[in-house]
């Protein structure tokens, strides 16, 4: 497990983003080069990169968010399968992943506050330091899996707006001995009668 521990934290990234463009990440007291991740991605698919960017959050631990990186990186595998996205991996250079209190400024100026996370074009925003690890743990993996599938927020499926995580927002399946975000699949959005229509076989039919 500490051997386990020590690979996830070798792709941790905390980075400002200036940082993140340099492409080394800032660990307390030392420079890592990124290690890729363990796990291969499925039939060699390609990867999203994604970087951890710490915005003053406090009550969040490296073991925690090394712990959620990893399994939001093994339930990327399970929607490649669904979606044909590519897989989830962690280091400096990707796209910015801001960790914060709650309050992210909006694409045209201002600010919101998010009770969960939002992700943009550019960047993903999770509310990690007011929630419960369990909370935001979900929150997270809910805005990677949805950025997967629809990195510009324009994807359709028919009329629905591809946000693969909203249906079964309060759902979650285990990865890793975590509770991440459940996700709908194919089969619910093109109205098929033969499921599963989310990952977590939690629904009894589509939309």
């Amino acid at each position: 497990m500490k051997s386990v521990l020590l690979a996830i934290l070798a792709v941790l990234a905390f980075a400002t983003p200036a940082q993140a463009r340099q492409g080394w990440v800032k660990v307390p007291h030392h420079r890592h080069a990124v290690a890729r991740a363990v796990s291969p991605c499925p039939f060699d698919g390609p990867e999203q990169q994604y970087t951890i960017v710490n915005a003053g959050v406090t009550g969040v631990t490296l073991q925690q968010i090394a712990a959620v990186m990893q399994a939001t990186r093994d339930e990327s595998f399970a929607l490649r399968m669904y979606y044909g996205t590519p897989c989830a991996s962690f280091g400096a250079g990707g796209k910015p992943i801001y960790l914060s209190n709650g309050y992210e400024p909006l694409p045209g100026g201002g600010y919101t506050y998010q009770l969960g996370g939002v992700h943009y074009p550019s960047a993903i925003y999770v509310q990690t330091g007011l929630t419960p690890y369990t909370t935001w743990v979900r929150a997270f993996s809910h805005e990677v899996v949805e950025d997967l599938v629809n990195p510009t927020g324009t994807r359709m499926f028919g009329s629905y707006m591809a946000e693969v995580c909203d249906p079964v927002e309060n759902l979650t399946i285990e990865v890793d001995q975590l509770r991440v975000s459940d996700f709908v699949t194919p089969a619910w959005f093109n109205g098929s009668h033969t499921g599963p229509w989310d990952a977590g076989h939690h629904l009894g039919g589509p939309a």
